[in-house]
This record gives C-alpha cells, sequence and structure tokens, in this order.
C-alpha cells in the first residue's frame, strides 16, 4: 500500500478541468487535466548509444524476441494539474512507482490553449522516487504575456535506477520533510521546516516542492532548493508559495 501522501493528494485527480478565465479575478485559479498522461520511452543502454560495434541480432522467422521489462515499467503520474496566479504559474501531481526499485523520473508538462496551439513545453520536474512509494512534483511553467492555457498534457522518462549505494531505496525515503509551517501573505506566502536525510554521505542543492490546499482544493504551489543537508542530518527549508494562504501543504524532498 503506498503512504499517506498519494491518498491526501487524491483529491486534485477528481476535480473538474476549469477554464481559467472563468475564474474570479485576483484568486489562483486550476485547471486538472482530463486526458491521459504519456510515457516517454526509457533511455537505451549506454552500450546502443555509443558503441559502434554493438550490433542487433534479428529473431528467426516466426519467432517474437523475448520481452524484457523495462526499468520503471508500471511508474505513471497522477492528478495532472495546473495552478495560475498573478504572480506565476505551476504544474503539479504525482509521480507514482509501484515497482520494487528506486527509479528517477523526468516529468515534462506542455500547455496549449483553446485552439490547441503550444503555448509551453520546457516545463520540466525530475524526482526520485523510492520503491513502492509517491512522489509530489511541481514545475515551473512560463507561457507567453496574456496567454490562457486551455490544456494541458504530461510526458514522463525513467531517467535511471537510483544505486542503493546512493542510500535507502526501499520502502521508505531517505529524504524526509519534518514540520510544515505555514506563514500568511497577501502576495507570497511560504512554508517552513526541516529537511532530514538517511543518506550517508551530503547531498547538495537538495529540491522541495510544495502543493497547498484550502477547503480541500489546491490554491498555492512553489519549490525552493536547500544548499545543503548534512548525511544522516537535517536543515531548513522555506518555499515560496504562488496563490493564496492555504490551510495546509503537503512538501515533499527529493535530490
Amino acid at each position: 500500500m503506498l503512504p499517506a501522501r498519494r491518498r491526501a493528494l487524491a483529491v486534485l485527480g477528481v476535480l473538474a478541468a476549469l477554464p481559467l478565465a472563468a475564474c474570479s479575478a485576483g484568486a489562483p485559479s486550476v485547471l486538472v487535466a482530463d486526458e491521459s498522461v504519456e510515457r516517454l520511452p526509457s533511455p537505451r543502454a549506454s552500450a546502443e548509444l555509443d558503441d559502434p560495434a554493438a550490433t542487433t541480432l534479428a529473431a528467426p522467422s516466426g519467432q517474437l524476441p523475448e520481452a524484457r521489462p523495462t526499468v520503471g515499467d508500471g511508474v505513471l503520474i497522477e492528478g495532472l494539474g495546473l495552478l495560475s496566479s498573478a504572480q506565476h504559474d505551476v504544474a503539479f501531481g504525482t509521480v507514482v512507482n509501484p515497482t520494487g526499485a528506486a527509479v528517477r523520473v523526468t516529468v515534462d508538462v506542455t500547455t496549449y490553449d483553446d485552439a490547441g496551439v503550444v503555448l509551453s513545453q520546457d516545463n520540466t520536474a525530475e524526482v526520485e522516487v523510492p520503491a513502492a512509494d509517491s512522489t509530489l512534483f511541481v514545475a515551473e511553467v512560463i507561457t507567453p504575456a496574456g496567454a490562457t492555457v486551455a490544456r494541458m498534457d504530461a510526458a514522463h522518462s525513467v531517467v535511471s535506477p537510483v544505486s542503493a549505494s546512493a542510500g535507502p531505496t526501499a520502502p521508505s525515503p531517505a529524504l524526509t520533510v519534518k514540520g510544515r509551517t505555514i506563514h500568511p501573505d497577501p502576495l507570497n506566502p511560504t512554508v517552513t521546516g526541516r529537511v532530514s536525510s538517511a543518506h550517508p554521505g551530503a547531498l547538495e542543492a537538495v529540491r522541495v516542492m510544495a502543493v497547498c490546499t484550502a477547503d480541500g482544493e489546491p490554491v498555492a504551489a512553489g519549490f525552493g532548493r536547500v544548499p545543503k543537508v548534512p548525511a544522516h542530518g537535517d536543515a531548513a527549508y522555506e518555499v515560496m508559495l504562488y496563490g493564496a494562504t492555504p490551510d495546509t501543504c503537503e512538501v515533499t524532498a527529493t535530490r
């Protein structure tokens, strides 16, 4: 069973898709994608990419080659959405990893106007997801001035498995968040706490992401970085939120 974090974010995936222009002025608006999320093919092994001597043997006629599982098969995205505020636009969602190995996943979000014209494509987040677990992601979205996002979709690829030597891979995440104190502000509220690491070495530039709700609906999101988290230690984090002051925040940290 996946942890409570995934259940807490499930509400994000059941909201109706909202045209951004229909929301009241000054309030953050939320668009939740209702189309399927595409999975990009995983990168090929380095020997296939770089070795000119590498060859591919054809299977005998009438015999299909044996299918081999790809690292990260079964990884998917849930609750894809876009939160738009006067200050910033951010995409959010949850990467679910039902496999028995920790993986690093890249998520690429594309936005469109109501005519289907692409507004932005390079909206990327990369997260590390423990085995049989899920991880929140938040990606910055930059669209042309004055443009209105009517729909969005996302593709994801498994960049690599996470080495056991880099820290625990299952079932508990090696980075955990302690404390989620919300600091109200009319323009940019923040959420603060501490990131705790079970990794055997110090980690630099740890990414912290937050999606926050009020009355059960997303009203703010944001991301930031912790310069350094010591080995088997913890460090303070602060995430600036784009949107309205929330009641609660879901916060995650990833390498």
